[in-house]
């Protein structure tokens, strides 16, 4: 557990600020109107939290391992040998 603890801190928290400042260039920098995001971009996430004027964010995405049908997953399902995927 402490090595996935490890990997969640610096794979994905440690890039959080400096997807935050990017986003924040961004919107003060254009005109914008709607942010969308993939759901696995979570800069986004201090936004409602900064007290600043932003607009409205929408993050949609996919994300494979949350398949619930095993028979459509590229892990367990018959993608699996399109995919090539190894179990």
């Amino acid at each position: 557990m402490d090595q996935a603890n490890c990997y969640l801190k610096h794979l994905i928290g440690d890039r959080i600020p400096d997807q935050y400042r990017g986003l924040r260039q961004n919107i003060r920098e254009h005109a914008i109107d709607l942010a969308i995001t993939d759901i696995l971009f979570l800069g986004n996430l201090p936004l409602p939290l900064s007290g600043e004027p932003r607009p409205p964010v929408v993050s949609c995405g996919v994300i494979a391992p949350s398949w619930h049908d095993p028979a459509f997953s590229v892990f367990t399902g018959k993608l699996r040998r399109f995919f090539g995927v190894a179990i």
